[in-house]
């Protein structure tokens, strides 16, 4: 009985097996570049439809504002610009053009008054990374067809209720960063003040703002510090913006307690159905940049969140380079999605400005 002879095999065909090797590495490596680029390719169009989506909401609501307003604005231009945007903020910096060229925008009016059917259709060709990397100036790549379309009709029987809750106290007039101090020499407050102009600016949009939307705001250090009450459109906020007076120490209780009673008053129901509305959304936007001086306060401040969320409001808790424990509370007063925690200047703004948008976006039937 004869045994294999490994040492023989291997010395016999040491050539053989290098080739196969060779090859075995050569197919896993297409396999792995192959599988990188179509992941590249998945999130790419991915994000791309996202974006579409979002630029084409946006369009609605212009649409939907100048059939009110009896304007004509030119639509196109209000998309492209908007969907440029969408695109540099998301990391296409430089395929911005190429995307918006492959991209076609058509608006139907539907049956209702205010009812519309919005696409876009989009034929952009990804490049392959990978690919195009290894043959230097290569501009090879794979085609996409992503087509967005919906049906939008304004729900213009809905009011909003938005009130503010903004801390100021002592700690508000720190800088908002090192970056903010040397360039631009901004606080927290400054910073939390553009940020809801920001904000506001969004609102605006609305149609018929001034008889849909109620906003106010309510400032606090240890205790309530102003009240500007809730009103009719946002020009009463946007003064009372410049208006706001620096406290000490923080308790965000009352404050809280005032956002509650507020928008779940009387007065408020009474106000929308003067309006012939029977339902409002409320929104409370909370800010901050620490801790509550008492861990009893974080305590009875999260009574008046969830008394709120289970009633039907939706919080945004925004801490400003808030620590551990700030942030604890903060996660669990916010709605959900609604709990932010902000570093930079320009993330505070683009993050007012999306929850402006998303406020607006929500007065809409949207279906895809």
């Amino acid at each position: 009985m004869s045994s294999f002879d490994t040492q023989k095999f291997l010395r016999n065909n040491t050539g053989s097996i290098a080739i196969f090797t060779v090859f075995v590495l050569s197919c896993s490596l297409v396999a792995i570049l192959m599988a990188i680029e179509l992941s590249h390719i998945f999130f790419v169009k991915t994000e791309l439809n996202a974006i579409l989506n979002h630029s084409l909401m946006y369009t609605a609501q212009h649409v939907v504002m100048d059939s009110y307003n009896g304007k004509s604005t030119d639509i196109h231009h209000v998309w492209e610009n908007d969907f440029r945007k969408e695109l540099q903020e998301s990391g296409f910096e430089q395929d911005v053009d190429d995307v918006v060229r492959s991209t076609s925008l058509n608006i139907i009016a539907g049956s209702g008054k205010h009812d519309y059917n919005i696409s876009a259709t989009s034929k952009y060709k990804i490049p392959f990374k990978i690919y195009n990397a290894i043959h230097q100036g290569g501009h090879y790549g794979y085609t996409i067809m992503l087509l967005t379309r919906s049906v939008v009709i304004d729900h213009d029987f809905e009011g909003i209720d938005m009130m503010i809750v903004l801390d100021v106290s002592d700690s508000m007039t720190d800088h908002m960063s090192w970056f903010d101090f040397f360039t631009n020499n901004r606080t927290r407050l400054y910073v939390a003040k553009r940020s809801i102009n920001e904000l506001l600016n969004k609102i605006s949009l609305i149609p018929d703002v001034n008889n849909v939307v109620r906003s106010g705001m309510v400032t606090f250090d240890s205790s309530i510090k102003q009240t500007f009450p809730l009103a009719w459109g946002i020009k009463n906020l946007q003064k009372g913006i410049e208006n706001i007076k620096i406290g000490m120490a923080t308790n965000s209780t009352y404050a809280l307690k005032y956002a509650y009673d507020t928008i779940f008053s009387d007065k408020e129901l009474h106000a929308h159905q003067t309006k012939k509305r029977s339902e409002y959304k409320k929104y409370i936007i909370f800010v901050t940049d620490g801790s509550n001086t008492r861990p009893q306060n974080d305590i009875d401040s999260l009574y008046y969140c969830n008394k709120a969320k289970k009633e039907g409001a939706m919080i945004y808790a925004i801490g400003i380079q808030t620590t551990d424990r700030a942030n604890n509370f903060l996660w669990a007063c916010s709605s959900p999605n609604g709990y932010h925690r902000i570093e930079y200047s320009k993330s505070m703004y683009d993050l007012f400005s999306n929850i402006g948008k998303d406020m607006n976006k929500k007065r809409l039937w949207y279906n895809r």
